[in-house]
């Protein structure tokens, strides 16, 4: 009796799917394995297999891309602004005597002229020192220019009968260029005038200040146009 049972079991198990005939053979007393913790293992063994998703690199932030070159340093030059340019005046007569239109400072055109030079250079862009002797230029240094302005020639005049007439003032300075080897790179004058009326002896002095300032503005322009091209675009 009991061998037919065996072979009735064997037989069935021999049937019935593999995961039903484990249960069977457990018996009663173990619990059957379900079939979804049966095949875990497979699962988990196929996981190494995956390969994990790559991450691109982040492009490069505009603060890591290579800064701009920095601009360069001005150009250092020496400014020679001798006493005797300071000194040249108008007139040399004493204020008494003077016409009322040179009355003041609008006599001291040396002094205008050192200032109106000076600011010129600075607007082109240059490093300026001013000294009063080329000697002394030669002691500072880094100096790539030395730059001796001289004035060569001034004039006033009316060109009628009344202080009502136009008034021209005249200035020619000329502009000497030394380089850092002691080459002469520019050697040349620049001309300048203005044209205005001086009215009555109230306010003589004001426009003939007034005539001045505009022909040392002409004075600024005419010695950029010669100055620009040797030591700012050499």
């Amino acid at each position: 009796m009991s061998s037919r049972i065996l072979g009735l079991t064997l037989a069935t198990a021999v049937l019935l799917p593999p995961g039903l005939a484990l249960a069977q053979a457990a018996g009663p007393d173990q619990p059957a394995a379900s079939p979804a913790a049966s095949s875990a293992p497979a699962a988990s063994a196929s996981a190494p297999d995956a390969q994990a998703p790559t991450t691109a690199p982040a492009s490069p932030t505009p603060a890591a891309a290579a800064a701009p070159a920095a601009a360069g340093a001005p150009i250092p030059v020496a400014l020679v602004i001798t006493p005797e340019l300071k000194a040249v005046v108008w007139s040399h007569a004493s204020e008494l005597m003077r016409p009322m239109y040179l009355l003041g400072d609008v006599n001291n055109l040396g002094m205008a002229t050192s200032l109106t030079l000076e600011q010129t250079l600075k607007a082109m862009g240059l490093d300026v020192h001013v000294v009063e002797s080329a000697d002394e230029a030669q002691k500072l240094s880094a100096i790539s220019y030395v730059l001796t302005p001289t004035i060569q020639r001034f004039e006033e005049h009316n060109k009628g009968l009344t202080t009502f007439a136009p008034f021209e003032e005249t200035i020619v300075v000329q502009w000497k260029v030394v380089d850092a080897k002691g080459n002469t790179v520019l050697l040349d004058t620049a001309l300048a005038t203005a044209i205005g009326k001086l009215g009555n002896n109230f306010v003589a002095a004001k426009h003939a200040k007034a005539i001045e300032m505009q022909m040392l503005a002409d004075l600024q322009d005419k010695s950029t146009a010669l100055l620009h091209p040797v030591l700012v675009n050499p």
